[in-house]
């Protein structure tokens, strides 16, 4: 049984107090840092929500494109073996790897700039 608080419960906590404590404190030309700061927070947040599906998710994509090989390789082996194909040029007319690729584009802006992926360019 795990203790609370947990590690998403510290970082809330900790960006709260930076944001609502320390940044009014702090001479502006130190405030954006301490947003920054306060911004790597969220991140990591919604990484600790979503690490696990955007694995899965991740894994199932490299899936149609290694096969099986995907179900046991370490899914970072299997992003860099797919970066050295695309390098070689094995992938250039592939829409499977298009729609791969923008599936992981979508999760990264999902963890590093949400309001990018709910609100497209107009």
């Amino acid at each position: 049984m795990r203790d609370r608080p947990d590690a998403a419960d510290l970082l809330a906590t900790a960006r709260k107090a930076v944001l609502d404590e320390l940044v009014p404190l702090l001479p502006p030309e130190a405030q954006y840092v301490a947003r920054m700061a306060a911004n790597a927070m969220a991140v990591a947040l919604r990484e600790l929500g979503t690490a696990p599906a955007d694995e899965a998710a991740e894994r199932r994509d490299l899936r149609v494109l290694f096969g099986r090989d995907a179900d046991t390789a370490d899914v970072a082996d299997l992003s860099r073996r797919l970066a050295r194909e695309i390098r070689s040029g094995r992938h250039d007319a592939s829409a499977e790897v298009h729609a791969i690729l923008l599936a992981d584009v979508r999760r990264r802006l999902a963890l590093c700039n949400p309001r990018a992926i709910e609100s497209p360019p107009a």
